[in-house]
């Protein structure tokens, strides 16, 4: 396959603009991977970098949807993954402290119109059975008593019958969404 925007020709990427160059990426134990693609992205002083920049741009009339990235895993006949599955997993990797801000997942709207239905993240559920419960939290993420360093919080006196608070952040400012481990 060769593309000449992007320089692609027999299994190699070559991003001249960003001075980057694909390498092959060993799977982790019991990984085997599909496309791999690594990329370094050199920047100068105020540069930014892209991995990979995906415009979907619609043209005609009528279309029902449109989606710049549609990720999908189908579960075989058998359970042959005993873990979990997601259509979608994203990570960051900061190990320097000169980054004011980092976020594993950047929403950004740009619109001059609003829809009926206007938001960040829409949640649909098409399946027979629906998922019972809107975040999942890990074991890795633990209550903890320090509500400016921890995710998930026990909740302080006062806070009605909330055992637990989530920390979220409006602007600098924390705020705190209560929880509780009953419906009453």
């Amino acid at each position: 396959m060769v593309n000449t925007r992007c320089g692609w020709h027999s299994g190699k990427i070559i991003c001249s603009g960003i001075n980057c160059l694909s390498q092959n990426i060993s799977a982790g134990a019991g990984e085997k991977h599909g496309i791999d693609a690594s990329i370094t992205g050199t920047v100068g002083s105020s540069g930014n970098v892209v991995g990979a920049n995906i415009i979907l741009t619609t043209a005609g009339s009528a279309g029902a949807w449109a989606s710049a990235i549609y990720a999908k895993v189908v579960q075989g006949t058998t359970k042959n993954i005993n873990g979990y599955l997601t259509a979608a997993e994203f990570e960051v990797v900061n190990s320097n402290t000169n980054v004011s801000d980092w976020f594993v997942l950047g929403l950004n709207a740009n619109s001059t119109t609003r829809g009926s239905h206007s938001s960040f993240i829409a949640i649909r559920d098409y399946g027979s059975t629906s998922c019972n419960s809107l975040l999942w939290f890990g074991p890795e993420i633990t209550a903890g008593s320090d509500g400016d360093t921890t995710a998930l919080v026990a909740a302080a006196s006062g806070v009605g019958t909330a055992d637990y608070t989530i920390r979220i952040l409006f602007h600098d400012t924390p705020l705190w969404i209560p929880c509780s481990t009953s419906q009453t």
